[in-house]
């Protein structure tokens, strides 16, 4: 799936980071696929907050994109 917090809060009108928690609640394994193909695991929201926090403020500093358009893709496994 696709976690983009500027969708999730204009389009459906959800708070990023409650969906991140309710992520957690379902799933064990919670890895993040970034643009270039990277991949990575957390093992809490508050971890996926802040990497999606840092990444966002990096592509604004190098103009990459603008605030709060960067997105990753989620890769979930069940408990």
């Amino acid at each position: 799936m696709e976690f983009n917090p500027r969708c999730l809060k204009e389009v459906s009108e959800l708070n990023p980071q409650d969906f991140l928690r309710k992520l957690f609640e379902i799933f064990e394994d919670v890895h993040i696929v970034e643009h270039s193909g990277k991949q990575s695991l957390f093992k809490s929201a508050e971890e996926v907050w802040k990497y999606w926090e840092d990444k966002n403020e990096e592509a604004v500093k190098t103009n990459w994109l603008p605030d709060g358009m960067l997105h990753f893709e989620i890769l979930a496994k069940a408990k």
